[in-house]
C-alpha cells in the first residue's frame, strides 16, 4: 500500500505573495501595497503635524491636568474656567 505523494508547492504568484500566502488570507499584493501607502502617509502625516499642534497650544489653566485625569467632564470644566472672569 503506497501513500499519495505530498501536493507541490504552488509556484503561481510572486515570491511575496507565496512567503506571505496573501491570496490565502483573501487579499492582493496591490492591495497590501495600497494599505502600506496609506499606512506609511497616514504616520508621516501624524509625525509631521503632532509637534505643531502640541507647540502651539494654549497654556493650561492651573489645575486643569488633575481634573483632566479624573472627572469625564473635563471638557466642559475648561471652557467654563476660560470663559469666567480673573480672580
Amino acid at each position: 500500500m503506497s501513500t499519495p505523494a505530498a501536493a507541490p508547492p504552488s509556484t503561481e504568484g510572486s515570491a511575496i505573495e507565496r512567503y506571505f500566502k496573501i491570496s490565502e488570507r483573501g487579499s492582493t499584493v496591490g492591495r497590501e501595497v495600497r494599505g502600506g501607502f496609506a499606512t506609511f502617509f497616514t504616520m508621516a502625516y501624524i509625525v509631521v503635524l503632532n509637534p505643531l499642534i502640541i507647540g502651539t497650544r494654549r497654556p493650561t489653566p492651573p489645575g486643569a491636568s488633575s481634573v483632566a485625569a479624573t472627572d469625564p467632564t473635563c471638557p466642559w470644566w475648561l471652557r467654563a474656567r476660560r470663559s469666567s472672569p480673573a480672580s
